[in-house]
């Protein structure tokens, strides 16, 4: 496997045997044992699949403070926040950003303590649309100010 290694010379070549090599690590870390093989097959089938590398930095595609009844508060590179259903939104986005990372959280647009709450995010069949879904404390679906950003 050395021989192999050697020979690979791009990183996107090497993520794969990485990725692979990682999961295996991790499930021997975790004690992970199931007869037959199948979570550690699982794993390594999972770890084989391609693996896509940016060739580039990271790049802020853009950030918004939505509101608990749609609409923007504050935004850059965002285009609307519209609420579709009671607890749930979708985010617009000038560029496509289906192939980016989502990270949003619950939070209010100013000062002060937001209550407990839990959100999703989920992309949309429109490359340009995040979904997000606000949730209060005991998991109740419930509309709330929220905060989102993505990266590329």
């Amino acid at each position: 496997m050395t021989k192999q290694l050697r020979r690979l010379r791009s990183s996107a070549q090497r993520m794969p045997v990485v990725a692979g090599l990682t999961a295996m690590l991790l499930i021997g870390a975790m004690g992970a044992h199931v007869s037959g093989g199948g979570l550690v097959q699982r794993a390594v089938a999972d770890a084989a699949l391609p693996v896509t590398v940016p060739t580039g930095p990271i790049t802020d595609i853009g950030w918004a403070v939505c509101a608990a009844g749609g609409g923007l508060v504050r935004a850059k590179g965002v285009l609307s926040c519209n609420r579709v259903a009671f607890n749930l939104y979708r985010v617009v986005f000038p560029v496509p950003v289906s192939a980016c990372s989502y990270l949003a959280t619950i939070g209010l647009p100013g000062p002060g303590f937001p209550p407990p709450g839990e959100i999703s995010v989920a992309g949309d069949p429109s490359p340009f649309v995040i979904n997000v879904a606000t949730y209060n404390g005991a998991g109740a679906p419930t509309p709330g100010f929220f905060h989102i950003e993505v990266n590329c």
